[in-house]
């Protein structure tokens, strides 16, 4: 028999197991440096962790806030402390789904969302959520008419004979009216002094609305927006209605009333628009007090034609030798036609000038006479409303006389 040190080439039928111990060395070896590769990791992960959170501490903006609370008990008792507290970088914005159907009975669907974001530093990990806010603000998109205001420009002064002048200064040229002067009327003026103060007041008093998440909720600390579902509000037998101002654009606007009947507003916020299943297009939904309503305008209505004709404007002497007028008269010939299979209300707007000078007079004539004048508090602002019926077309006269002492030039007319 061989000694059992002979070499491994004196010993061929010790090669296998040789080879076999060699592997199974080998693969144990690899298996401990990937284990030991994975615990860096961790390792790492963590001390990374811990440094970012040292970082943030350490920060001359990170504000630190001591809590002590005394307790005094006759007795061993267990005690339940529950700590509240305020940080910065969380807020959230109300975003809106409008649709409106038309084809059947007409019904609006209204879907509420909040869309959420957050950079505390701290990720909100399968939370409950509770959303409270009190912002309101913003409009609809259908054109605006503002006061028109003519004016008289003041009697030109006396000449001065240049031999009788030591010294004359060149007077700077005018700048052009619309830049110089805008002018507004005191309802214009109260309408933006309003606005500003019902801004001011909603932020000054804090109005408070909180909507609690039903499902628990998770929010990375990355600035993600995430969105959560608030309500859904569905009205089946929403009242639809057009709208145009003819003077500015002759495009008809589909209306749907939007109806707020739960006990919170609907805030301001962005809403998307569907018309029978079609996108067609984003507006903003203004602040909806609870039991209150606004008008959602879906875009043009091409089933509502609508013209505009000016006639002309003329321009004539009136009056006796010593209290002669110049005369301006406006008119258009409006028409509105209405391809609706059912009857449906139609308002028309237009304006006209609005005087800032006791000798100026001016004197609206229109056939048939406007259903509602000063609309929204706006002088000259006039509008017709009546319900049409499916093929029904309508016509409006409408125009304007401006009367101004001969001699005086009228300003802001156009």
């Amino acid at each position: 028999p061989r000694p059992q040190n002979a070499p491994l080439k004196s010993a061929p039928d010790r090669w296998k197991s040789a080879w076999v111990a060699i592997r199974e060395g080998v693969t144990e070896a690899a298996e401990g440096q990937r284990i030991a590769a994975r615990d860096r990791s961790e390792l790492a992960d963590k001390q990374a962790a811990l440094q970012a959170e040292l970082d943030r501490l350490g920060s001359p903006d990170t504000q630190a806030l001591l809590v002590v609370v005394n307790v005094h008990a006759d007795r061993s008792a267990r005690l339940q402390l529950r700590l509240s507290y305020q940080v910065p970088g969380a807020s959230w914005y109300p975003v809106y789904e409008a649709r409106l159907e038309t084809i059947a009975t007409p019904e609006l669907r209204l879907n509420q969302d909040a869309v959420v974001t957050q950079s505390t530093g701290e990720d909100w990990s399968d939370v409950d959520l509770t959303l409270s806010t009190s912002q309101p603000s913003r409009r609809t998109v259908v054109p605006v008419l503002y006061p028109w205001t003519i004016d008289l420009a003041p009697p030109p002064g006396p000449q001065v004979a240049a031999d009788n002048v030591a010294m004359t200064m060149s007077a700077p040229a005018p700048a052009p009216y619309l830049e110089a002067r805008k002018p507004r009327s005191d309802a214009l003026d109260k309408a933006m002094q309003e606005a500003a103060v019902i801004q001011a007041q909603v932020a000054r008093t804090g109005l408070s609305v909180e909507y609690v998440i039903p499902a628990r909720s998770t929010i990375k600390s990355d600035g993600t927006e995430r969105r959560v579902r608030i309500n859904d509000v569905r009205d089946r037998a929403t009242a639809l209605s057009v709208i145009a101002v003819p003077r500015m654009d002759t495009t008809a606007y589909l209306q749907a009333r939007l109806e707020d009947n739960s006990p919170a507003a609907y805030l301001p916020g962005s809403v998307a628009l569907f018309l029978d299943g079609a996108f067609v297009g984003k507006a903003d939904l203004p602040l909806v007090q609870p039991h209150d309503h606004a008008a959602l305008s879906f875009g043009p209505d091409d089933r509502v034609k609508v013209t505009y004709q000016p006639q002309g404007k003329r321009s004539s002497r009136d009056g006796i030798i010593w209290d002669k007028q110049n005369v301006v008269a406006s008119t258009a010939l409006i028409t509105i036609a209405s391809h609706h299979d059912r009857p449906i209300p139609i308002t028309i707007l237009d304006q006209a000038p609005v005087s800032g000078d006791a000798d100026l007079k001016v004197a609206i004539k229109a056939d048939p006479a406007p259903t509602a004048a000063a609309v929204d508090d706006k002088p000259g602002v006039v509008s017709w409303t009546a319900t049409y019926q499916p093929g029904e077309t309508r016509r409006i006269d409408f125009g304007y006389t401006v009367s101004a002492p001969e001699g005086r030039r009228v300003i802001g007319l156009r």
